[in-house]
């Protein structure tokens, strides 16, 4: 009996034991299933707040960069694939390193000094204007931390069209100047002759007002 006894409470001790256990294990798997549905919860929204800037970045006509410290792109925007001609589709599951999709040892220093400032200072801006694929850009870069690790942001904008249109308003503007010259330096030569007592004579009088008139036809086109 006594044997019984003593084997009926070592059962009970290994019973409450597991159900002490098992209880443990419960509470343990409910807080973990807490932690992952907050988990989830978290990461439903942080998926949503990536599509929105991802659907920003797709609709911006300039080329958008990200590139971790290792000179990997991240991200790259529809503009930044089209102005690169890279066949990756979301370089987030194609990793691809800045020279390799660039082909540009400028731009790939550029982010270098960038995150080597970055991580020297705590932050970092650069503004260049560089040449890519034939074309002036110029480039925007930042540099940024998230979790502590260095990224650099990079928008690129085409001044290309800038440029031309510069260069254009610059000519128009010498042309227009050249072509002034010589109506004008009529008008103060027929001005002064007149002034000088040409007056005084009708017959060249009319001659040297035919002239300014003319002269003055020729501005006045020139205007319109």
């Amino acid at each position: 009996m006594i044997v019984l006894v003593i084997v009926l409470g070592i059962a009970v001790v290994v019973l409450l034991a597991m159900l002490y256990s098992t209880n443990q294990r419960l509470s343990y798997l409910r807080g973990r299933n807490r932690q992952l549905r907050n988990q989830l919860r978290d990461l439903e929204f942080i998926e949503d707040q990536v599509a929105q800037l991802t659907a920003l970045g797709e609709v911006t006509y300039n080329a958008l960069m990200v590139v971790d410290q290792s000179h990997i792109i991240i991200y790259m925007n529809g503009a930044a694939r089209a102005l690169f001609q890279s066949s990756s589709a979301n370089s987030r599951r194609h990793a691809t390193s800045v020279m390799a999709a660039t082909r540009n040892h400028e731009f790939d220093n550029i982010i270098y000094d960038l995150l080597r400032d970055g991580q020297e200072t705590g932050q970092s801006d650069l503004e260049e204007q560089i040449t890519i694929r034939g074309c002036a850009y110029r480039l925007h870069a930042r540099y940024v931390q998230v979790d502590r690790r260095p990224y650099a942001v990079v928008a690129m904008e085409d001044v290309s069209e800038l440029q031309r249109l510069g260069r254009a308003r610059r000519d128009m503007v010498a042309n227009i100047s050249h072509e002034l010259k010589t109506p004008i330096t009529s008008i103060r030569l027929q001005v002064d002759t007149l002034l000088r007592g040409a007056y005084q004579k009708p017959k060249r009088v009319k001659s040297h007002l035919k002239l300014v008139a003319d002269n003055t036809d020729l501005l006045q086109q020139m205007v319109q």
